[in-house]
């Protein structure tokens, strides 16, 4: 298990175990797997800085008592997050990228749970779905690839876009912004997803300051404000890439 994440520290490993444990138990035979997905799952994992994701499938709509049960069981008060905050993600396969559960929390991550789809910006789940294959880890169950349908190409370029243009308008000298819009050059480019680290070494004669600042202050150092301007220039060459 978690045969990938080598960069995952005991109370990261101790966490996901548990989760799933709850989730198997709240959810039992409708549950098909679980899974680790994320920078756990790229071995790009920073501990204290980045999120833990999981995704977990169902093969059945689920009610809203059995929703509320897993929001209970698994949510940062019940069950205390030892990273930057959990994303769960509950799809089921036949409407998947639509999703029966998506709850987050934790000691950074604001409390949100959403119970339909739409409540959500849907572009976001079709991106993680579509980063996830090929480097999902199984916690329980069989392989994400052979449970949960790939996103046709098409959607993925426009959720893609719409991420970037997110950012563009939200947050234009984020850090996260600098590293999204690598990933997503690269992808456009390569056609292949690969963690924030590997994408901004693809993408780092761009401007190799802004994106090693970028890095740097995702490990949590010191760095200075990053240039809005230059962060704009590099999130609008990604999406030429899409174009």
């Amino acid at each position: 298990m978690i045969a990938a994440a080598s960069r995952l520290d005991a109370a990261a490993v101790e966490y996901v175990t548990e989760l799933t444990a709850r989730l198997r138990a709240t959810l039992g035979d409708a549950l098909l797997g679980v899974w680790l997905v994320g920078s756990a799952a790229r071995d790009d994992y920073v501990p204290g800085r980045s999120d833990l994701d999981v995704v977990a499938a169902v093969d059945r709509a689920l009610t809203r008592d059995e929703k509320e049960a897993v929001v209970a069981r698994c949510r940062d008060s019940a069950l205390p997050c030892p990273a930057k905050g959990l994303e769960l993600v509950v799809y089921r396969p036949e409407t998947a990228p639509a999703y029966e559960l998506n709850l987050n929390g934790g000691p950074v991550v604001p409390f949100h749970v959403s119970f339909e789809w739409g409540e959500d910006e849907p572009h976001w789940f079709v991106v993680d779905l579509a980063c996830a294959r090929g480097a999902a880890q199984p916690l329980h169950g069989p392989p994400l690839d052979e449970v949960l349908p790939e996103p046709p190409t098409a959607d993925v370029r426009s959720a893609v876009r719409a991420v970037l243009d997110w950012q563009l308008r939200t947050e234009p000298a984020a850090a996260n912004s600098v590293l999204n819009a690598c990933r997503a050059w690269r992808w456009a480019a390569t056609g292949d997803w690969a963690s924030k680290t590997e994408a901004a070494a693809w993408a780092r004669d761009f401007d190799p300051e802004l994106i090693d600042a970028a890095l740097a202050s995702r490990r949590g150092e010191a760095v200075p404000a990053l240039d809005e301007t230059r962060v704009r220039s590099l999130l609008r060459r990604a999406a030429e890439e899409l174009a």
